[in-house]
């Protein structure tokens, strides 16, 4: 199986994704991995034999497909929230990245990592893919096609890259209990309230429907009074004709 998934790049690129979807949906404790079980599968992959890889034009299509449906699906509300705590919520990632390098920093400092070590983890807590793309390329620039220094990145990402999902799951976790209702009570609750506006809505269809009907019969009953005062003012009309015919045949016999 291992030589048949050496020798065919897309099958092993197909088998992982399908595995890491599937394993991406299971839940424990009301949460999944999502799409991140995918990485978790190829790390397991990729320790089973070290030429399991895939080529390069794959990952880098990858990459240009993650960063476009992020930001075709993030366009729309980001200048939105931009214009509303733009300021607020950009000073707090830029809070969090400086802690997270400072982190980093020290962590390299007390155990003596090399650079590259320190990048793919810095990459790698904060679970930033396009951050570990800038610093492959990077040393591309600065270290032959096959140097070990291309590898070292993406192993501290990878070890850091788990811990950065599950630390972001326990504390969401962890927040939800302490400050506020779990997002399926807030979104049970919203089911309900939009349930109740619907049928609102429906009953004031009814009575608007109603009143409508009411006010055609009434439009119906002016129209045909319209009608009957139209036909009396013509019976009038023909009666004073009438008398105006005689009155006139009064004056020619009065004259003869």
């Amino acid at each position: 199986m291992i030589p048949l998934l050496i020798n065919n790049p897309l099958l092993l690129l197909f088998s992982v994704a399908a595995l890491g979807f599937l394993l991406g949906r299971v839940k424990i404790a009301g949460s999944s991995l999502g799409v991140a079980a995918v990485l978790f599968v190829g790390l397991a992959f990729g320790a089973l034999d070290p030429n399991m890889r895939l080529p390069e034009l794959l990952y880098q299509l990858g990459l240009a497909l993650f960063v476009y449906t992020v930001g075709l699906t993030s366009g729309p509300s980001f200048f939105a929230a931009l214009r509303r705590k733009g300021l607020r919520d950009n000073a707090l990632i830029l809070i969090i990245l400086l802690f997270a390098a400072g982190l980093t920093a020290l962590a390299a400092l007390a155990l003596r990592l090399p650079a590259t070590y320190a990048a793919g983890l810095f990459a790698g807590s904060l679970t930033n893919t396009p951050a570990l793309a800038g610093v492959l390329e990077s040393l591309k620039a600065l270290a032959p096609a096959n140097s070990p220094l291309l590898t070292e990145p993406v192993v501290a990402y990878s070890v850091a890259y788990p811990m950065g999902v599950v630390g972001t799951l326990l504390a969401l976790a962890l927040a939800q209990r302490r400050w506020g209702t779990p997002a399926g009570e807030r979104g049970s609750a919203a089911l309900e309230r939009g349930g109740a506006a619907l049928e609102r809505g429906s009953v004031a269809g009814e009575r608007g429907s109603a009143g409508f009907g009411q006010g055609s019969a009434g439009l119906g009953q002016g129209s045909a009074g319209l009608g009957q005062d139209s036909a009396a003012a013509g019976q009038g009309s023909a009666a004073l004709g009438q008398r105006s015919a005689a009155a006139g045949r009064g004056s020619a016999a009065l004259g003869q």
